[in-house]
């Protein structure tokens, strides 16, 4: 028998993607490191330590129940049967506040319970990896999803934002989220970023584009950890697209461009346009401006649907729709 694990040992600091077009196959065809990922998003999700997206948690809760205990049955699966432990799978900020009255409350409960049981009837057949691998390409849509948070002090220059802020490094793009609650404040696709830089007491982002660009400093010790995570994913995009060209409706990286020590260099044309667009700080990275444009096109859309994974047979979970009716809500056993 498998043991039940309590602890999560292991975390992936630099989340790959397993759907979408910039799935990394070293990661979907390794199941241990789907695991891995399947349990560190499942941690999150359940403790919201990321924001959540509310219409897909039903769906979350579902494909975990799936993974849980297998294909839906009538005779174990019946209504009521989550109520109790729900906090297994729903996240800790959805469920029914301690102050709540005990009627409103298990009415809430209920309707969870009876929500995931009708989806999870829906998921006969999947089987554990496809399960789990349904579960991460909804979740790596969301916007602070996979995300490493530091926290920083700013230099005044959010004027109607605290001093002390979050700044998380994501697989999409770099947040500036509030302290308190962990609200997305600002949020910079990796297209937008220009420069990026630090030194041992501070983070120099340099944000917009070629023409307009606005520069950042924040005071953090973890500079360079942050300058680290956004190169290696830059890095990672672009090196992903080019195994894997993109759609023909999107651009290609044009010939003659290579990659050196995260700068992408171009062809002496727009040599004198990358001399003007250059704005580094101490120990940096850049991208050329071509790059930048290229970007612009490649980093893909955090609102489209993932590629979802189905074996022949069970019916995909995203050919749901979000708004799938219910049936009239059951009658519960007093």
């Amino acid at each position: 028998m498998r043991p039940e694990y309590k602890f999560l040992l292991y975390q992936a600091k630099f989340v790959l993607p397993t759907s979408g077009p910039l799935r990394d196959i070293r990661i979907t065809s390794d199941p241990r490191a789907v695991d891995i990922l399947y349990n560190q998003a499942v941690r999150n999700v359940l403790g919201s330590r990321i924001a959540v997206v509310e219409k897909h948690v039903v769906k979350l809760a579902a494909l975990k129940l799936q993974v849980d205990d297998g294909d839906f049955d009538p005779k174990t699966h019946k209504l009521g049967r989550l109520v109790d432990k729900m906090d297994q799978y729903i996240p800790r900020d959805l469920l029914p506040s301690v102050n709540l009255k005990k009627k409103d409350k298990e009415a809430r409960l209920r309707m969870f319970d009876q929500r995931i049981l009708h989806k999870h009837n829906k998921l006969r057949g999947f089987d554990k990896e496809t399960a789990k691998r349904n579960y991460l390409s909804y979740v790596e849509r969301w916007e602070s999803y996979g995300s490493q948070t530091f926290p920083v002090m700013q230099n005044r220059q959010f004027r109607h934002l605290p001093e002390y802020l979050l700044i998380s490094v994501t697989p999409n793009g770099v947040l500036i989220q509030s302290m308190i609650d962990k609200e997305v404040l600002y949020a910079y696709e990796y297209k937008e970023l220009v420069t990026w830089g630090s030194s041992e007491t501070k983070l120099i982002l340099v944000v917009g584009s070629v023409m307009q660009q606005r520069r950042l400093i924040f005071h953090t010790t973890k500079g360079e950890l942050i300058k680290d995570l956004i190169h290696n994913y830059i890095q990672y995009t672009i090196q992903a697209l080019q195994r894997k060209p993109p759609k023909p409706v999107q651009q290609t990286l044009p010939s003659g461009f290579t990659t050196r020590q995260g700068t992408l260099f171009t062809p002496a044309a727009t040599k004198q346009e990358n001399k003007r667009a250059s704005f580094l700080a101490p120990s940096s990275h850049r991208l050329s401006v071509q790059s930048v444009r290229n970007l612009h096109n490649i980093v893909p859309d955090k609102d489209a649907k993932a590629d979802m994974i189905s074996k022949s047979g069970p019916p995909n979970a995203e050919e749901e729709e979000d708004d799938d009716p219910l049936p009239p809500p059951p009658t519960y056993p007093s």
